[in-house]
């Protein structure tokens, strides 16, 4: 690894360029250890295991992988050569291998054979775009009409054991028909060139997974009570709460942007649920603004931090230690909410938002580690701090979640 230009220079002023390079990296290697310690500790703690619905069955798996293994084996008999790379991608995640893992990661699983799909689709109609002077948009046409049809035709209600069951279950049913229909709808020029006819059959691949995908969800659901128009109720007063929490926030301190401005950008607060809802999605709609909602209300609690990019500025800082520190708290907070709302299927959908905040810390401090040796005492702090920003947003959402149930059931 060559010396940096810093080591060199020391090196240099000394007149001795080997043995003050060493002996600065040598002094360099030790700091590294020692503040290392806390980011090891803080690393080996976890939060509780958090595992939100709907579930994934493994029929469903087994179903979508048979699916993308016929889709490769057209886009190769079309090449005329193997897509070996193609399937290493989701054969690393066969059926098989799923028995035994969490619903979300399953359902992680069937992303990437959705995705898989696509490319499928998209190599097969690359090649016969090329190999048939413009490939076949009537063909094209036809198939996005057809899934079109399809979904016009799948017709579900909102029913559930709760109001907050029925969010979740039917939420998971409102996206992947949502998503269907944009990938289908999705404007393309008549005439489909080099780009966008490949590009349109990737859309059509898409669209079948999720549209399979909402067929299988909606199968899996039991008659319940009707909730639908609680739902857009519920909507409302979360839309209208959330809005007069955020005309309160205090979004600068002394002409500084807060730490509430970052996140409101990161975790795009001013995107409105209501287009959801609007679009004939009432569970996905109040999903979306129910996390909007437990965003909103952490956000006081980080009006005293300083925004990203003046933190150097107002000289604000943390050491490694108070990382260790902030993890347990978000730790504590998520266990505490989950010991009270474990069984709330909305409480554990949140919760699992907070537990992915904190591994955005726990990917700061790998980044750390890894770095360690490489970074001066500034660079040093300035790596310490997003982690210890998102370990404290995650705690905050975490307390937050119990008022936005209450606010739910209201």
């Amino acid at each position: 690894m060559s010396p940096s230009r810093r080591t060199v220079l020391l090196g240099c002023a000394v007149g001795l360029a080997g043995a003050g390079s060493l002996g600065y990296r040598h002094r360099r290697r030790l700091r590294g250890r020692s503040d290392l310690e806390p980011i090891e500790r803080a690393l080996d703690t976890e939060p509780p295991a958090v595992d939100p619905g709907p579930p994934v069955s493994l029929e469903h798996l087994e179903a979508r992988f048979a699916r993308v293994e016929d889709a490769v084996d057209e886009a190769e008999a079309v090449r005329g050569e193997s897509l070996e790379t193609h399937r290493t991608d989701y054969r690393e995640l066969p059926p098989s291998a799923l028995e035994n893992v969490t619903h979300a990661e399953r359902r992680s699983a069937l992303e990437t054979y959705r995705y898989m799909l696509g490319v499928a689709y998209h190599t097969t109609a690359s090649e016969r775009y090329e190999r048939e002077s413009g490939g076949d948009p009537g063909a094209l046409e036809d198939r996005l009409e057809d899934e079109r049809e399809r979904l016009a035709s799948l017709e579900y209600e909102y029913r559930g054991d709760s109001l907050t069951e029925t969010v979740v279950g039917t939420a998971a049913i409102d996206e992947r028909h949502a998503d269907a229909t944009r990938r289908v709808e999705s404007p393309e020029p008549p005439f489909y060139g080099r780009t966008a006819y490949p590009r349109a059959w990737r859309f059509v691949g898409y669209a079948e997974a999720s549209r399979v995908d909402a067929e299988r969800f909606l199968a899996n659901r039991d008659d319940g009570t009707e909730y639908e128009p609680e739902l857009e109720t519920t909507h409302e007063r979360l839309r209208e709460a959330t809005d007069e929490l955020l005309a309160a926030v205090s979004w600068e301190r002394d002409g500084t942007p807060t730490r509430a401005s970052d996140v409101d950008a990161i975790r795009e607060m001013s995107r409105s649920t209501t287009r959801t809802l609007e679009d004939g999605y009432p569970a996905l709609a109040v999903r979306r603004a129910s996390r909007r909602h437990t965003h909103a209300r952490s956000l006081d609690a980080l009006e005293e931090v300083p925004g990203r990019e003046d933190r150097d500025e107002t000289g604000w800082t943390v050491d490694a230690g108070a990382v260790v520190d902030r993890k347990e708290a978000a730790i504590d907070a998520i266990s505490r909410v989950l010991e009270e709302h474990g069984d709330d299927s909305l409480g554990v959908r949140l919760l699992a938002t907070a537990s992915r905040i904190v591994e955005e810390g726990d990917d700061e401090l790998e980044t750390l580690r890894a770095d360690v040796h490489e970074l001066s005492d500034d660079e040093w702090n300035a790596a310490v701090e997003p982690a210890w920003l998102y370990y404290r947003e995650a705690a905050v959402f975490a307390d937050a979640i119990p008022e936005t149930l209450a606010l739910v059931a209201k």
